[in-house]
């Protein structure tokens, strides 16, 4: 049967099967036709469902394009959605790691003020270690704690069964094919999923697909009430490891590296990393926070993390990664210039100034650069006087006027005696 696809191939096979086997005497056609009529006879039959309120939802993910800053990008789509009254809950994420899937647990619970008692969910490896006989599952270790923060019970479909989750793969394609076509446009993933947050809310004014006299929202009125209620704290969710750090205070997760301050080099720390942030813990203390990165081979460096070594190494300054002109506002860089033509040892003098940003707000410390500049007066001590001034009274110090500075009255200091020296 030269041309066949894998299918007429395997009948074609099945019928020699049946001649050479059997010694079968009819043509092949018989056969087909047989074949026909059992599954004609076997075609799946449904059962129509119908759940209490608060008792079930449905949680799945799904992928879409946009358009995120002028570039078509590909997000994942966290949704779940209630089987009684059909109010959905989608958001947009760059990826589906086990802290992007508890954090959509999070924000869908904190969307419908409330938590459904029993969640379906595919055999996610997020959720799942381990698939046994029937329906039972060992459970990742992190989602067993999420179901026991929020207190609901987990159900999970049978393999290669689409069949039992199509209520939440019907989501998916409705979300794709209502809210993101044309292709959305948004500066960032906060603006899309602002515009997807919008089209849930819109689409509680649908018709129910069964209580066709009610909308959606008007039966998850009803079923708000049913929902269990929320725990005082949401989880904390997040993927969290242990790395070491390295000689040079940075910690390696995934492709990307982060800093700690210099005092922890070589000592295991704690990485709690979220969707948006990286959080460094030693013990119970959180001694770094960084925006996550996504890139490969990117670092992020906190230049207060590098102060105190830079203190005792302050030759090392002018090539610090962390110390880069970019990384500084230029009210930093006309501070350094200055000192550069009035200290014996302007590169420390710096570092230490830098350092006032440890206990007095940024906003104060600039404002008294500015007015240090302004009066041709440079120091950390002149700098932490005037920014505690302005940080405790809430005041400007107006520089001095030439013709104020006329009106002064003039100084005279004898010079000293040296007589008493042999």
């Amino acid at each position: 049967m030269a041309g066949a696809g894998p299918a007429e191939a395997a009948k074609a096979a099945a019928y020699l099967r049946l001649v050479d086997e059997y010694d079968f005497q009819g043509g092949e056609s018989t056969i087909r036709r047989h074949v026909r009529l059992i599954r004609g006879s076997q075609r799946e039959v449904y059962i129509p469902l119908e759940f209490e309120l608060g008792t079930r939802a449905f949680c799945d993910w799904g992928q879409a394009d946009v358009i995120i800053a002028g570039k078509q990008v590909t997000v994942h789509l966290f949704c779940m959605r209630l089987a009684a009254s059909r109010d959905f809950f989608v958001v947009a994420f760059p990826h589906e790691r086990q802290e992007a899937f508890f954090e959509g647990h999070r924000l869908a619970f904190a969307h419908w003020n409330g938590v459904p008692a029993v969640i379906s969910y595919d055999n996610l490896k997020t959720a799942v270690h381990k698939i046994l006989a029937g329906r039972d599952r060992v459970e990742q270790e992190a989602f067993s704690a999420l179901r026991a923060h929020y207190l609901f019970d987990s159900h999970f479909f049978s393999p290669a069964k689409g069949n039992e989750k199509g209520a939440v793969e019907n989501l998916v394609g409705y979300v794709r094919r209502n809210f993101l076509v044309p292709l959305p446009e948004a500066r960032d993933l906060a603006e899309l999923n602002e515009y997807l947050l919008n089209a849930c809310l819109r689409n509680r004014q649908q018709r129910h697909p069964v209580k066709h006299a009610s909308t959606v929202g008007a039966i998850f009125e009803q079923e708000q009430p049913a929902l269990q209620a929320l725990p005082d704290r949401p989880f904390d969710c997040a993927r969290v490891v242990h790395p070491r750090v390295n000689s040079l205070s940075l910690v390696h997760f995934e492709t990307n590296r982060y800093s700690v301050p210099a005092q922890y080099a070589y000592q295991q720390v704690t990485l709690k990393a979220y969707v948006d942030r990286i959080r460094l813990y030693h013990g119970d203390d959180l001694i770094a926070d960084h925006p996550r990165l996504y890139g490969r081979n990117d670092e992020s460096l906190n230049f207060d993390h590098y102060l105190d070594l830079l203190e005792r190494k302050p030759g090392a300054m002018s090539y610090a990664r962390a110390l880069k002109p970019s990384a500084l506002p230029p009210i930093w860089l006309k501070y350094l210039d200055a000192l550069q033509h009035t200290s014996s040892r302007p590169q420390k003098e710096f570092v230490r100034t830098l350092r006032l940003l440890r206990y007095i707000p940024e906003q104060y410390v600039h404002e008294a650069l500015r007015q240090c500049l302004e009066m041709g007066s440079y120091g950390c001590e002149v700098v932490q006087s005037f920014a505690q001034h302005l940080k405790e009274a809430g005041r400007v110090i107006q520089p001095l006027s030439t013709e104020a500075l006329r009106r002064l009255p003039e100084a005279h200091v004898a010079p000293p005696s040296t007589e008493h020296f042999n």
